[in-house]
């Protein structure tokens, strides 16, 4: 484009360069008729007549060639000057379409950066919400495991101290037959019990640990939150700065569209003027009459080809400016669709980031939510531990007492256990006894037998009673001879 640009405007500069010999040629001629008007009137021979009248037709020809020479130059000089102003245009229309471009470039690279910016943006974005919800889902899960772990723990932990309980209450039903098995076992109850204070300990210490862990972590996450609005608020400070640089280069570009205007109104202007200058000098030279005719059979062919590459020039001049104006305007459509694309593009980026925002909102009040039940499920163990701590007191009370109560009847059994010691031996006397007194009953049984069969001999043989013998038996004597006769048999 450049290089018929530069074809063009050698061609206009050199059809000046022939209107200056036009100019210089009716110059002269109008010289010729200056002097010839002020020359008197001779009187010539006849040839000199005929020579005259020649002359006079070959300058009446002349004037009028002159005359069309004159016509042709004031087109030409009009078309020169549409030719100018048409380059001139034509100049304007490329650096506008040139800055235009550079601008749309420069908007677009503009437009690449930020959206690079923003996707670049939106990944850190969506990366840090992953790693920040992977790190609160693994701190989340082991925080609910070992919660898990624990109310196992308590949960086993009150398991036994309700089966140490039981086993206690039994032991204690149980403690005179099983002394010292119950010691046994509560040596060990005590033993699990300062386990079970180990084990509340240090749990109490790492509830506290992760409660201060939890809400560090917590805290860093508001902190990132707000880092990341703060972020989100200078990316739109950025679009909208940019988007205003955008808009004062367009002003500027247009600004200098008018100045351009202005300057080649200037430029023609001193065209102008050297166009006067160089008549004022080519008046000076003048040319034989010889050069007139073939510089008038030039000047018309020159003419005609002037005008029909003026011709040619103009429309292809009218058709590369509505291609110029109509790649303008699809450059400018291009550049609002572009720039709508942007705003559409912008959009949807805070869209996202507040939507991802109110995720983030909503994960954080999930997590305080998890906090919370965090911090009851540990006053829950607290008040458990508590509890346990209670019961172990008031086991450990109930073992001491159980204990003394064991010495007590220990004592008691060792004193029974003398008494019923004492009391065998005083049955094994007494049995000692009862044998000899059952030994002398049955002796005396048989003794008495023997004195009532003697008795009853005598009476048969005497033919009397006993009664009347005076041997009348009491119901005391009756009585005692029966349980003598039970206790030999």
């Amino acid at each position: 484009m450049e290089r018929l640009y530069k074809g063009k405007i050698a061609r206009l500069d050199e059809e000046i360069k022939f209107l200056r010999t036009t100019n210089r040629i009716q110059n002269e001629v109008e010289i010729h008729q200056a002097i010839s008007k002020s020359l008197p009137n001779i009187p010539l021979p006849n040839d000199t007549q005929v020579s005259q009248i020649a002359v006079a037709q070959l300058e009446r020809e002349q004037i009028d060639l002159i005359r069309l020479a004159l016509h042709l130059r004031n087109q030409v000089k009009s078309l020169s000057k549409e030719n100018a102003e048409l380059a001139s245009k034509l100049v304007e229309c490329i650096e506008i379409s040139e800055k235009s471009k550079q601008q749309v470039t420069s908007a677009e690279l503009a437009r690449d950066a930020a959206l690079e910016e923003a996707e670049l943006a939106k990944v850190r974005f969506t990366e840090a919400l992953r790693d920040h919800e992977a790190k609160q889902r693994e701190v989340l899960k082991k925080a609910l495991n070992q919660s898990d772990t624990r109310l196992e723990v308590i949960k086993a932990a009150l398991l036994l101290a309700e089966k140490n309980a039981a086993e206690a209450s039994a032991k204690i039903d149980h403690l005179e037959e099983k002394l010292a098995e119950i010691t046994m076992k509560l040596h060990k109850v005590e033993e699990e019990n300062k386990v079970l204070k180990g084990v509340n300990a240090k749990l109490e210490e790492e509830s506290k640990e992760r409660v201060a862990a939890a809400s560090l972590k917590s805290n860093q996450a508001l902190n990132k939150l707000a880092h990341f609005q703060e972020q989100a608020s200078i990316d739109e400070d950025e679009l909208k700065a940019t988007i205003q640089l955008l808009k004062s280069q367009l002003r500027d570009a247009l600004e200098r569209a008018e100045k351009a205007e202005t300057a080649a109104l200037i430029a023609n202007e001193a065209q102008v003027r050297l166009l006067s200058q160089t008549t004022s000098l080519e008046q000076k030279l003048r040319i034989t009459e010889r050069d007139l005719a073939s510089a008038t059979q030039q000047h018309e062919s020159e003419m005609n080809n002037a005008i029909n590459l003026a011709q040619n020039r103009e429309t292809e001049l009218k058709a590369t400016i509505d291609d110029i104006r109509q790649a303008h305007e699809m450059q400018i459509e291009k550049a609002t669709g572009l720039l709508n694309q942007y705003r559409s593009l912008f959009q949807r980026m805070r869209e996202e980031c507040q939507h991802n925002v109110e995720v983030f909102d909503s994960t954080l009040t999930q997590l305080d939510k998890r906090h919370q039940l965090l911090q009851t499920e540990a006053k829950i163990a607290r008040e458990a531990a508590a509890v346990n701590e209670a019961e172990r007191d008031r086991l450990h009370k109930e073992t001491a007492e159980h204990l003394l109560q064991t010495d007590q009847l220990a004592k008691r059994v060792a004193l029974l256990e003398h008494s019923v010691s004492t009391k065998n031996n005083q049955i094994i006397q007494l049995n000692g006894k009862q044998r000899s007194l059952i030994k002398d009953a049955k002796v005396l049984f048989k003794e008495i037998k023997c004195l009532q069969d003697q008795l009853f001999r005598c009476s048969q043989t005497n033919g009397t009673k006993l009664s009347d013998c005076g041997l009348n038996v009491s119901y005391e004597v009756q009585e005692a001879l029966a349980r003598i006769e039970e206790i030999a048999n």
